[in-house]
């Protein structure tokens, strides 16, 4: 009985942090394409989406997902027409898009804050964003590769004449997603309980030696004492390796103090 609780305590948290994101959204894009802001939007991003060889209608999802969330820009492609045809080439590219572009407005202030010139973060995200989609669509066009139709696994979420019919779409999606969402608490507590989740977490820990087949003897710390190394020297401090008084290495690391 307990076990169900927590389960339906799990799954009530995780529902709430995204339905709070996703309806909000649903709301918003209807609302903005019953007033034909939709429309203006997609001819204004029309020859950008072109030249990526995306649809047209992919302009919100691109919008959307850099001034606000990745997430929530997926939200919005689940509400396109299902028909709209739509490539495994195609889904590649708005990937790499939305990989590089989301969140920008907020990303662009934290990095503001971390001493990075808005105008080079912009740049870099956006810039090389849109020029690698544009040559791995070249990539695609030339060598037809992925030119089949792609698998979508996300709930229909596609708008509806009239509200009462909007409404109930709505809800029949929200309602996969909450049956799903349950679904993989449920197979994330049967791994937890075999034990597959501590083995994920013993195999991530610093300086963990997967292979018990290599000599012990040899030492070794793979890259990850070279990348922490090269971290640490990027923010002004210092690394120094000695001998533990409890056998072993000894790793001390030393940061100059944040005002």
């Amino acid at each position: 009985m307990n076990k169900i609780k927590e389960l339906t305590k799990s799954s009530f948290e995780i529902t709430y942090e995204l339905f709070i994101v996703m309806i909000p959204t649903l709301i918003v894009v209807k609302i903005l394409d019953e007033i034909g802001f939709v429309e203006i939007l997609n001819k204004m991003f029309a020859p950008l989406m072109f030249l990526l060889g995306l649809p047209e209608a992919i302009s919100l999802v691109f919008t959307t997902s850099m001034l606000t969330s990745p997430y929530a820009g997926l939200i919005v492609f689940s509400g396109l027409p299902a028909d709209m045809p739509f490539t495994a080439a195609q889904a590649s590219v708005l990937g790499l898009l939305i990989l590089f572009t989301h969140s920008l407005p907020i990303e662009v202030i934290i990095c503001r804050k971390a001493g990075v010139r808005a105008r080079a973060m912009i740049f870099i995200r956006l810039g090389l964003g849109i020029l690698s989609c544009y040559f791995l669509n070249l990539f695609f066009e030339l060598t037809g590769y992925m030119n089949y139709p792609a698998t979508i696994l996300l709930p229909s979420l596609e708008s509806a004449p009239d509200l009462l019919s909007w409404g109930i779409s709505q809800l029949k999606g929200l309602g996969m997603i909450l049956i799903i969402i349950v679904a993989l608490v449920i197979i994330l507590d049967f791994l937890k309980y075999i034990g597959v989740e501590k083995l994920i977490e013993k195999a991530l820990k610093p300086f963990q030696r997967l292979d018990s087949s290599r000599n012990q003897n040899i030492a070794g710390s793979g890259l990850g004492l070279s990348i922490s190394q090269d971290i640490i020297k990027t923010l002004d401090g210092n690394l120094n390796l000695s001998k533990s008084e409890m056998g072993g290495l000894k790793v001390k690391i030393n940061l100059p103090k944040i005002s």
